[in-house]
């Protein structure tokens, strides 16, 4: 392929990426999607390693051996964000390395799922379980079932029964001489009563309007339902009551990955595929590849959508973007450099839509967590977001703080990292922290797409990593500067709330006006 790169490498250990740049490539083995059902009782070795609060458990044959997964809430949480888990260790907990993920998690017509990426013996997988919640539907029958359509827009004020209680499901049936309204009450005691609207009226609160229901013997293979009777204009409806139980279901799926080094431009370099959509492909929007230094693969704590890109996205290295253009049946994969492609445009692209992910994660934390940091909830959020540049190096910004002649603000952060994202969350988005950082020139670089040493060359230590400097790339700290005032600090490694990094914000602009040149 001219212009391109051809890579054909080899992966020897999951840790790492070693072997000869040039060997035949690693294809690790695919799995479709394996099915399984999950119940509320957990298994008594959890209870040594997990304070359950809530959470469905269950076990999937997988690599020759059957594996307990399970969707987990921790004590003082909700099932709304959980942890999904895997004991890939065999031990019967959830305490390894990796075994207890954080979800991304949506709600569909069926009821709520959750999704997961980790890895069960050392290969990648993706773990979803789907909560489907009890479902109680009306049909009408007469030599066969018609599924009957619940009301959309019940009539103004609602139903009311006699007992002055709302119907609990409402439908309407046709007639030869109409249309008749029909609904249903689910008692505590399990018993379900219907409703006709026989007087026509729209309503429902005569108690002559009501039945109850017989148990009707299911078939074999089919569900147990419900029926009543009645005769309306000389035409006799029967109605049935279809009932299915809430019940929890997973599947677990290895995606397949390709994996090893090559050699180029006097470097070696690692690429990971993912295919997470099983099409053999590797270059769809829902696979996921990473492509980069070897050295760099310290920095990568696991292969998951938090720390690899899209499929059809470009991954940048030494400055120059690159695309994966076909992998071929025998492992081969043509990379291609893309010199169109721009860094900061897909930068900004991902930073959106992770925002949005965790936007959902932050919400479940809510009050309990501004107690617990001392935010004020009642603090006015920003009416615009921060004017951020997102860059893989300090280079540019710097560029543009030196034509704007302003101080810079940088973040090192991660998609995976919770606290950067609490930190963008509460504290960026507050209004007065958002009206100071306009002062700034400000840049936010992803630890997992840096393509110089700035992290390292500013003694950077953990996550997030947050720097105040001139735009020579100098941080901006008095001489004079008292050092048991933590406000003036130019550097911060933790999360402040943020009445506390207004007052940072305040301590860095008075250093600039202070010490910038021409004052």
């Amino acid at each position: 392929m001219p212009g391109g790169l051809t890579v054909a490498t080899q992966y020897r250990a999951y840790a790492g990426f070693h072997g000869r740049p040039g060997d035949p490539l690693d294809r690790l083995p695919a799995a479709r999607p394996q099915d399984f059902d999950l119940e509320r009782r957990p298994p008594a070795t959890l209870l040594q390693g997990l304070e359950r609060a809530d959470g469905a458990f269950g076990r999937v044959r997988w690599a020759g051996r059957e594996v307990l997964v399970g969707l987990y809430a921790s004590e003082g949480s909700s099932l709304r964000m959980p942890l999904l888990c895997v004991d890939a260790d065999g031990d019967g907990t959830f305490e390894g390395l990796g075994e207890q993920r954080r979800v991304t998690s949506h709600t569909s017509d069926r009821g709520q799922r959750w999704q997961a990426e980790l890895s069960v013996e050392g290969v990648p997988a993706l773990l979803e379980v789907e909560r489907v919640p009890r479902l109680r539907r009306v049909a009408r029958l007469d030599g066969g079932v018609r599924r009957l359509q619940a009301l959309e827009t019940p009539p103004p004020g609602g139903v009311l029964t006699p007992g002055g209680r709302q119907a609990d499901l409402l439908a309407r049936v046709r007639l030869r001489a109409g249309s008749l309204l029909v609904g249903a009450l689910f008692e505590e005691d399990g018993s379900t009563r219907v409703g006709f609207d026989l007087d026509g009226d729209e309503r429902l609160d005569q108690p002559l309007e009501w039945r109850d229901t017989e148990a009707v013997r299911a078939q074999p293979g089919e569900r147990a339902w419900r029926a009543a009777e009645v005769e309306v204009h000389g035409e006799a409806v029967t109605l049935r009551i279809e009932e299915r139980p809430a019940r929890t279901t997973g599947s677990l799926a290895a995606p397949g990955a390709l994996r090893g080094t090559v050699a180029a431009g006097g470097r070696t370099l690692a690429l990971f595929l993912l295919d997470r959509d099983l099409d053999g492909a590797f270059t769809a929007h829902e696979d996921l590849w990473w492509f980069g230094p070897l050295e760099r693969l310290a920095r990568v704590h696991e292969f998951t959508a938090e720390t690899m890109v899209e499929g059809d996205e470009p991954v940048f290295v030494g400055g120059a973007a690159w695309r994966i253009r076909i992998v071929e049946a025998d492992g081969t994969a043509h990379l291609a450099p893309d010199p169109l492609a721009d860094a900061a445009s897909y930068l900004t692209r991902r930073h959106q839509r992770v925002a949005r992910d965790w936007a959902a994660r932050l919400e479940v934390q809510g009050r309990a967590f501004c107690e617990a940091n001392d935010i004020d909830p009642s603090r006015p959020r920003a009416a615009e977001p921060v004017a951020w540049r997102f860059a893989t190096d300090l280079e540019g910004s710097l560029a543009a703080a030196r034509e704007a002649q302003k101080p810079v603000f940088v973040v090192f952060e991660a998609d995976w990292c919770q606290w950067c994202q609490r930190l963008a969350h509460y504290t960026f988005g507050d209004a007065e922290v958002a009206d100071l950082l306009s002062r700034f020139v400000c840049v936010r670089l992803n630890y997992e797409f840096l393509s110089s040493t700035d992290y390292e060359r500013y003694g950077g230590r953990g996550l997030p990593f947050l720097l105040f400097m001139d735009p020579g790339g100098r941080l901006l700290e008095r001489p004079d500067r008292d050092p048991c005032d933590p406000c003036g600090a130019a550097v911060l490694s933790n999360f402040e709330a943020p009445h506390v990094f207004v007052g940072r914000l305040r301590a860095a602009l008075a250093t600039w006006d202070a010490l910038r040149p021409g004052r």
